[in-house]
């Protein structure tokens, strides 16, 4: 029997072409999603898209790195690693979000979050994963929430320490002592606020992992499109850190 973070290992393993027991790990019934492969239903499928997968990441000579899970109730886990690939001579960094469902330890569902934007230089719509399902906020979380829904940067940057920080899906870093969380919420807001839906969410007391479908940025409506959010407490109850797994484009 492999724990999740085991089973997130195997995934890495197998990225990296090193090989691994992964596709042992799929019920029969699984859904397993990635942004280069799409949706894949059932066993036979799953290990289809996998295979193409690996092959994609090989292709970029990729080097993987283990982060941080953080596991829930009734078999849902979140984590976290990144992907180094090889772009025209360059070890370019991947920010990497898996979340996983759990079943009798197998995985009835698995979907990889990243952006495609360090490879093809431009945004790749993903449609929503979800529907109705719909996650209940910690206290925090939905403050945070309601700030980007209406656009407030002011709010927004007074839920994190002052040293805290927000890393774009590409690996871009806002905020630290030097750059207050401010300046980039005002930013992202100058054109209006960020309209998301939480389906599925993970809290362990000091880091929270939610998937959600952004569907309104800037007062203007978009395709609605998935991706997945990581929040760090501090022991203030403040955030440390926020980072974020999808491939939005700002609308202009």
């Amino acid at each position: 029997m492999e724990t999740p973070a085991n089973i997130f290992s195997l995934f890495l393993e197998s990225l990296g072409g090193r090989g691994s027991r992964f596709s042992e790990q799929f019920a029969d019934s699984i859904v397993f999603d990635t942004p280069i492969t799409g949706k894949a239903k059932g066993r036979e499928q799953a290990e289809d898209a996998l295979d193409r997968l690996v092959q994609w990441f090989r292709g970029h000579n990729a080097r993987l790195e283990y982060g941080r899970m953080i596991s829930g109730d009734a078999g849902y886990t979140a984590g976290e690693g990144k992907a180094f690939l090889q772009l025209d001579g360059w070890d370019v960094g991947l920010p990497l979000a898996v979340a996983m469902d759990l079943s009798q330890q197998k995985l009835t569902g698995f979907r990889l979050y990243h952006t495609l934007w360090p490879v093809k230089h431009a945004h790749t719509l993903r449609g929503p994963l979800f529907e109705a399902e719909r996650a209940t906020l910690p206290k925090d979380v939905a403050a945070y929430h309601l700030a980007l829904e209406n656009g407030e940067a002011a709010s927004a940057a007074q839920l994190f320490e002052s040293d805290g920080t927000v890393r774009e899906p590409s690996g871009g870093l806002s905020g630290g002592p030097e750059s207050p969380l401010s300046r980039f919420f005002e930013w992202a807001f100058q054109a209006g606020g960020v309209s998301l839906h939480y389906h599925r969410l993970v809290d362990s007391g000091t880091h929270v992992a939610a998937e959600y479908t952004c569907y309104r940025w800037a007062n203007k409506e978009i395709p609605p499109q998935a991706g997945m959010e990581f929040w760090d407490r501090s022991e203030s109850g403040l955030f440390r850190a926020v980072r974020i797994y999808d491939d939005v484009e700002q609308p202009s």
